[in-house]
């Protein structure tokens, strides 16, 4: 089992995902944010 919590923001975490799906490219723009 891995010790990691689960998102503390699942607002944030929707707005990320859908700004993926909407435009590809805006992965390359937040990469630096997003930590696994």
């Amino acid at each position: 089992m891995i010790d990691r919590l689960p998102p503390q923001s699942l607002e944030a975490e929707q707005s990320v995902l859908g700004a993926i799906l909407i435009d590809r490219d805006a992965v390359v723009e937040i990469a630096e944010f997003l930590r696994p």
